[in-house]
């Protein structure tokens, strides 16, 4: 029983002495917070905003193209409406499947290609985003901070700790230009 009050005794004494030296360890450290703005900086970087441009412009052509062969499918649909009553039922029905399945194959375009647009805004964001990280983990250093948080995940922070313009401007000036590629079409 005396050997169990001891041991218990020795173990207490060596607790005790860990957490007072981690206790006070951890008093003399100087944590630094830091805040950004991720939603802001990726709206104000100048690479993000000729992101938008590009994605625009390769909407537009696309726009273009689309706009052109649906006309040459009207145009065919008008000609087949035509031949209705020149051709017989069974030649008519098909012609109207073939053209049916061409409007089709065309709508499945459509959708392909916005997709594939929206597939390469998001990798030249992605691009972004990888490259800003380690430029704004810099500016970080430069003010010692130990923790950032995203100011879009707290409630309330002294606005001395936003770091969000100098790493907006730091970013500015070392982005390079990002081009957005549209993937090929896979084949199936």
């Amino acid at each position: 029983m005396k050997a169990k009050i001891v041991r218990l005794f020795l173990f207490s004494a060596i607790m005790s002495i860990f957490f007072v030296q981690y206790a006070s360890s951890q008093s003399t450290r100087n944590d630094v917070i830091g805040i950004i703005d991720i939603r802001l900086i990726m709206q104000k970087l100048s690479v993000v905003q000729d992101i938008n441009v590009q994605v625009k412009s390769l909407e537009e052509k696309i726009k273009a193209e689309f706009k052109e062969r649906e006309s040459k499918l009207k145009t065919e649909k008008d000609q087949i409406e035509r031949q209705k009553v020149l051709v017989t039922p069974k030649i008519y029905a098909q012609k109207q499947k073939e053209f049916n399945l061409k409007a089709k194959g065309f709508r499945r375009e459509i959708d392909e290609k916005s997709r594939r647009l929206q597939q390469a805004r998001a990798i030249a964001l992605t691009d972004v985003r990888e490259s800003m990280i380690p430029l704004a983990q810099v500016i970080m250093n430069k003010y010692g901070a130990t923790v950032v948080f995203d100011q879009n995940e707290i409630l309330f922070a002294d606005q001395s700790l936003d770091l969000t313009p100098e790493v907006i401007e730091e970013l500015n000036k070392k982005l390079s230009k990002v081009v957005v590629k549209m993937l090929p079409l896979k084949k199936s």
